[in-house]
């Protein structure tokens, strides 16, 4: 087994064990496309790729990982190997960002109690645009009585 996929794999298993213990960690480290464009956040490209939402989701994603690996860099090399995993995640972040770079951004937990508050939270970040023109007079027929 390549070395290189043990060091993967034990960075992504650390990173996610504390993202599991800390849910601001986890956020931190998740990829936005709001936050990345809008808040100018462009390591959240990178950061992502080691943390994943439960031990469910770590475990096959290493498993698949620890299984295709060798298979990848017995065709090729180390090096390409490297480039196309992680290439492939940061164009999987850019495609996100293609279609989602303005959908507002946010976990359950970061949600407040109360809808006022929430709409506050909301506001601030949000841009509302006009469904059409408000006409300065609305011209309309005499009614005869």
């Amino acid at each position: 087994m390549p070395i290189i996929t043990y060091i993967i794999i034990g960075i992504t298993v650390l990173v996610s064990m504390q993202g599991f213990n800390s849910k601001d960690f986890a956020y931190k480290m998740s990829f936005s496309p709001y936050l990345a464009k809008h808040y100018n956040q462009k390591e959240r490209f990178f950061t992502h790729m080691f943390v994943h939402s439960d031990w469910g989701h770590l475990f096959f994603n290493m498993f698949t990982l620890y299984m295709f690996a060798p298979v990848v860099i017995n065709y090729m090399d180390s090096f390409s190997f490297i480039v196309i995993y992680f290439g492939s995640l940061v164009c999987g972040s850019l495609l996100t960002l293609l279609f989602h770079k303005d959908d507002l951004s946010f976990v359950n937990n970061k949600l407040p109690n109360v809808f006022t508050e929430y709409r506050k939270q909301v506001e601030k970040h949000s841009k509302v645009r006009e469904l059409f023109a408000c006409p300065d007079k609305i011209n309309s027929p005499q009614i005869e009585e």
